[in-house]
């Protein structure tokens, strides 16, 4: 996907609570208004606006990065294929993927809570 077109994340919820969030591009009516929640399978986190000047997908619909956790999160290792760092999730760029960040934030957790 082209992100060149997002003017800012959304952010609905605080994102240090979460290791990761799982990221979906979809088709939503609208460039910059809140979709609704019930369009991923669990709660939304965060979501893109679009610049005025976004091309459309198809008719009145623009594809755009939601964030979002399912009642089964987190994972006790690693994480869903699509989850991403919620600190590296900025417009216009691709969010950072892999089970390196995550299993590296769940040793973090650990420690933190230990001290």
């Amino acid at each position: 996907m082209n992100f060149k077109h997002e003017k800012e994340i959304e952010w609905l919820d605080d994102r240090s609570k979460y290791p990761y969030l799982r990221e979906v591009q979809l088709p939503i009516s609208g460039r910059t208004r809140m979709p609704h929640s019930s369009i991923v399978a669990g709660k939304l986190v965060a979501y893109a606006k679009l610049e005025p000047t976004a091309p459309a997908h198809s008719p009145g619909m623009f594809v755009r990065r939601l964030f979002y956790v399912t009642p089964r999160d987190p994972y006790e290792r690693g994480g869903p294929y699509e989850a991403v760092d919620p600190y590296s999730v900025q417009p216009g760029i691709p969010a950072l993927r892999g089970e390196v960040i995550i299993s590296e934030w769940v040793a973090w957790q650990r420690a933190a809570r230990v001290l």
